[in-house]
């Protein structure tokens, strides 16, 4: 085994191969420049390949390849460092941006018994900010909530580097709303047995809700419920007075007297609806409002 070895002259870098290479091998040891690159030890096949210009050319390209190799890895281990703590601050002021956006949206007011709940959506990929060093300031967009979304404008009035994004929230508020204990089906009514009371994020149900089961007690059901579903107020209607077919007091109310008569009602009707009457003694059909259960008036 023999150690193939070169000169490196100063004058613009160049290598030259060394005319006593065995003599050299020996001095290059110590060399601080040759103890750096650590040259492997080689065997030596031929007289050809033993030649001081072989062996110099040889290790001229391991050591050009063993230098590219340490000054990319060099370079890689510094850029994936800066951008390590550039992504962790970017982080940090991402975090600090979705924190100050929660806390607007969960101070906003909301009606008694009800509580809100927001959380931060993940930001684009893209998006990247750096620490502010004073105050976020945080401002709901579009001024109220008007569903399950919510936008919040951050901005940072840093004097060197301000900067402004959007934060996406996913927001709920929960309240007691009127549900349907089992499945309701058209003219069933509301009550005791068959809704309740129980608490749901209102700000998900597209169609609106109800809230006050003394109101709504004995409306109908104008279309299904699945049980446990919340009524909307477009699934009931008030509850029926007068039910066609039914026999009902026509009341003919005048400055000084009523007159009431017996008659048959020819619709259904609630509190304040229009409804058709045949009068049972005389056979006519009269309009009337219907103002009580099982009564219609009639203006003379």
């Amino acid at each position: 085994m023999e150690i193939r070895t070169f000169q490196r002259f100063p004058e613009r870098g160049v290598r030259k191969p060394s005319v006593h290479a065995s003599a050299f091998a020996k001095t290059a040891a110590k060399h601080a420049w040759h103890n750096a690159c650590s040259f492997e030890l080689v065997p030596i096949g031929t007289n050809e390949s033993m030649s001081p210009a072989n062996s110099h050319f040889e290790h001229r390209g391991a050591a050009r390849l063993h230098a590219r190799r340490a000054v990319g890895f060099l370079t890689a281990l510094v850029l994936s460092t800066a951008f390590a703590r550039a992504a962790d601050t970017s982080s940090e002021a991402l975090e600090a941006a979705a924190d100050a956006a929660v806390a607007l949206v969960r101070a906003l007011p909301v009606p008694a018994g009800a509580r809100l709940e927001a959380q931060a959506l993940p930001f684009d990929p893209r998006v990247a900010v750096t620490t502010c060093a004073k105050p976020l300031a945080a401002e709901l967009v579009g001024k109220r909530l008007a569903g399950s979304r919510a936008s919040v404008r951050v901005r940072c009035a840093d004097d060197a580097r301000p900067w402004s994004i959007a934060v996406a929230l996913r927001v709920s508020l929960f309240q007691p709303v009127l549900i349907a204990k089992q499945a309701l089906v058209r003219g069933d009514t509301v009550g005791p047995d068959t809704t309740e009371i129980a608490e749901r994020d209102v700000l998900a149900l597209g169609y609106g809700h109800l809230d006050d089961p003394a109101r709504y007690a004995g409306s109908r059901i104008l279309r299904p419920v699945a049980t446990g579903s919340a009524l909307s107020p477009g699934a009931v209607a008030a509850p029926l007075l007068v039910e066609r077919g039914g026999t009902v007091t026509l009341i003919a109310r005048g400055p000084a007297i009523d007159v009431r008569a017996s008659g048959v009602a020819m619709e259904d009707g609630s509190a304040g609806a229009h409804v058709h009457v045949r009068n049972a003694s005389s056979g006519r059909t009269v309009s009337g409002v219907v103002d009580g259960p099982g009564q219609v008036s009639i203006e003379r």
